[in-house]
């Protein structure tokens, strides 16, 4: 009985422990994708002659489509990319604004320690501001693209 007991405190201190760390490791992919995204996006940008990421096709790839991201970078065929907020382990790219001068990368890593998925982005302004937010829900790029960001799904609301 002793030992049953024992075993039950055991399991009871490491369980939140493999919890904590497996939505860290998780968190930790889902921001690593991001990061890979962001670099095939600046360096798609790059080769445009306006510098602008999507627009005109006579100046370039689009930048922000996820099937021109993964024919210009094949290790991204692994990611799960679309257009509209991503459902857990899942990606999303999406223009900020109309000029063409601004996106996000939006990632939900599977789960976190309170159960649910925790949204991270990156946010590239047109005025050249970069954002790093996380949220426990999607993040709207409507709602996102001015001042007065919400995020909560972090300690500190970036990362």
């Amino acid at each position: 009985m002793a030992a049953l007991t024992i075993i039950a405190l055991l399991l009871a201190v490491a369980f939140p422990t493999f919890v904590t760390q497996k939505s860290t490791a998780q968190a930790t992919t889902a921001t690593a994708n991001v990061k890979q995204l962001v670099n095939a996006i600046e360096s798609c940008a790059a080769a445009r002659i306006d510098g602008t990421y999507q627009g005109n096709p006579s100046m370039g790839p689009d930048c922000l489509d996820p099937a021109e991201l993964v024919e210009m970078e094949s290790a991204l065929a692994q990611l799960t990319i679309g257009t509209t907020p991503p459902r857990a382990g899942a990606y999303q790219v999406a223009p900020i604004g109309t000029d063409g001068y601004g996106y996000m990368v939006q990632a939900a890593s599977e789960s976190s320690s309170t159960g649910g998925p925790v949204w991270f982005a990156e946010l590239h302004l047109a005025d050249g501001r970069l954002l790093k937010l996380c949220d426990d829900e999607p993040l709207a790029v409507a709602d996102r693209a001015a001042d007065g960001f919400d995020s909560e799904g972090c300690s500190n609301g970036s990362w």
